[in-house]
């Protein structure tokens, strides 16, 4: 009985369908088809030849133990094959169509001791269509698989596995067309997530398939092979963004972007503006697309729109061992100050020098970004810096840490990344200023060199005693004073006399034990109730002057530790 309504159905199908296809399909007389036109209309009837070899048979058992302890086994059937199949051109020779019938039948079987067999069964024969619009003329023509609904009693997915064998054959014969609707998709798009409280620079390479005019679909890393420069993505506390296709640098973006990018698979990693890492599948793949066990366990999947995939990086619980710290530098002039940096910094775990310019304004703070808008980190730094009245270059070629060393390593533990802070100080007025003639020169805190100064480099006079010029001078990033000897210095005018006594202001210690430092050193340690003369007051510290076994010292305080007043 089948088989009669088959020769049937066919004989009216096959006469009617090419009927159909010959007279509306067949290229006009007189018309010719560019070479490309003519290609793709022979390699459609090629793809209708290798229609006829599709026929499929899928098989599964399975079985699982009910409550009652008994085991219950489960078999599963299906068979479909494509019949006599034609090709032509319609719709005034500009589009292409496939036309064929489709046997299919299947069967599930349930098995289980003590309990009659269940057999569920069907079987169909449909008509199947894949129309090519825009064969003729087109750029990129359009193929749409019209499946109608058939009856079948397997539990495969019976029409997508009938849409892999049609798209296999698309996907061969004519890969320039787009095809519509339900489909085998073999890629998602990437939906990243910032679930920390800082700024978080994320670095991908995406494992895509592309289509090659020359080549066909291949598959390929993009924006390179892993271990070269990769996409880098910079996503601020608590957004989402959608990885996009064009530019190596994605800015985050809304949902409605029209150009995601697509990947079955990823290196993905983070880091955040405090040097904190997710270096999880940096080196290995993340993929997008799971297995399918209906098909053979190829990473594809069936639907009508290409689906996301959401890759989460979650916030790091503290504490965490820092190396570095973030940059902060402070104008105290009254005229902007352009600054040339160079900073040691750590990114995707490899250590290196990296350089940025910028203007700090006058009276302003400021913290200097990167190119992906997150703050500079850095254990070490060099730079220089000028505005209209100064030049700054005592760290232009010698390094200044920004992570003091304990113990044999620069490194600290805290809940979040510290911050340094340097200071550059103004040209005070009626002072005297000391221009570096030597190519070097030791700068001098009693018989401890605390630094160096250079050839140009410009520096505040604050006393003369002999041979010798105290300046001011910096020392890991704060206030100091030294000496240095004046024939390595040029002045411009006499510096002024010191305060009278009698002006000056006293600072008197509450604080048992304070300490008395010298840049980030601690010279001493002063007792209880001592009172000493201020002789410089800067954003909580105090310079003060003290006699230390004999010598006459100057040193940096706390205000905290201690009240300021005239003296007694």
């Amino acid at each position: 009985m089948i088989r009669q309504r088959i020769r049937r159905w066919m004989a009216r199908s096959i006469l009617l369908g090419a009927a159909a296809l010959l007279v509306a399909g067949s290229p006009s007389i007189g018309q010719e088809l560019s070479k490309r036109d003519q290609s793709r209309v022979d390699r459609l009837d090629k793809m209708a030849a290798s229609m006829d070899e599709v026929d499929v048979t899928k098989k599964e058992t399975s079985g699982d133990r009910q409550s009652d302890g008994r085991r219950q086994s489960k078999v599963s059937e299906l068979k479909f094959r494509f019949l006599l199949c034609t090709s032509g051109l319609i719709n005034d020779d500009k589009d292409g169509m496939l036309l064929f019938p489709m046997q299919v039948s299947g069967f599930t079987s349930t098995l289980s001791p003590g309990v009659k067999p269940r057999r569920r069964s069907g079987a169909d024969l449909v008509e199947i269509r894949v129309v090519f619009t825009g064969l003729v003329g087109q750029d990129t023509p359009q193929a749409e698989i019209k499946l109608p609904s058939f009856k079948q009693g397997s539990t495969f997915p019976a029409a997508d596995l009938v849409r892999e064998e049609i798209q296999k054959r698309i996907e061969r014969f004519l890969p320039e067309a787009e095809i519509q609707g339900r489909q085998r998709r073999r890629e998602k798009y990437l939906r990243v997530t910032n679930q920390t409280e800082q700024i978080l620079k994320v670095f991908v390479h995406r494992r895509t398939n592309r289509f090659d005019p020359e080549t066909g679909y291949r598959w390929l890393w993009k924006p390179a092979e892993p271990g070269q420069q990769p996409q880098v993505v910079s996503i601020d506390p608590g957004k989402s963004v959608r990885l996009k296709a064009d530019g190596e640098n994605s800015e985050p973006d809304s949902e409605q972007d029209a150009s995601p990018v697509t990947a079955q698979r990823v290196r993905i990693w983070a880091e955040n503006e405090a040097g904190q890492r997710w270096p999880k599948h940096r080196e290995t793949d993340l993929w997008l697309v799971d297995k399918n066990p209906d098909f053979d366990d190829a990473r594809v999947y069936y639907s009508e729109q290409i689906e996301t995939f959401e890759r989460v990086f979650d916030p790091q619980p503290g504490p965490h061992v820092f190396t570095e710290r973030v940059l902060r530098m402070a104008n105290k002039a009254p005229q902007p100050l352009s600054v040339s940096l160079q900073y040691r910094t750590t990114e995707r775990g490899l250590a290196a020098w990296r350089e940025a310019e910028f203007t700090i304004p006058a009276n302003s703070a400021f913290e200097p970004k990167d190119d992906y808008g997150m703050r500079i980190r850095a254990s070490r730094i060099r730079f220089s810096a000028e505005s209209e009245d100064r030049r700054y270059r005592t760290y232009q070629t010698d390094d200044l840490w920004l992570v003091e060393r304990v113990d044999g390593r620069r490194a600290y533990q805290a809940d979040a990344i510290g911050q340094f802070q340097y200071v550059f100080q103004p040209l005070a007025a009626g002072v005297d200023v000391a221009t570096v003639t030597t190519d070097s020169a030791e700068v001098k805190d009693g018989s401890k060199t605390i630094g160096r100064v250079r050839k140009g480099e410009q520096y505040d006079v604050l006393q003369r005693r002999g041979p010798w010029t105290r300046i001011a001078f910096a020392s890991d990033g704060k206030p100091v004073s030294g000496w240095v000897l004046q024939k390595h210095l040029k002045a411009g005018r006499d510096a002024p006399g010191a305060p009278p006594s009698d002006s000056r202001q006293r600072f008197r210690t509450t604080r048992t034990n304070t300490e008395l430092k010298v840049g980030g050193a601690i010279i001493a340690s002063i007792p209880k109730g001592q009172a000493y003369d201020v002789l410089e007051q800067r954003d909580g510290w105090l310079r003060i002057e003290v006699q230390l076994d004999g010598e006459t010292r100057h040193g940096w305080v706390r205000s905290s530790d201690g009240t300021v007043g005239p003296p007694e």
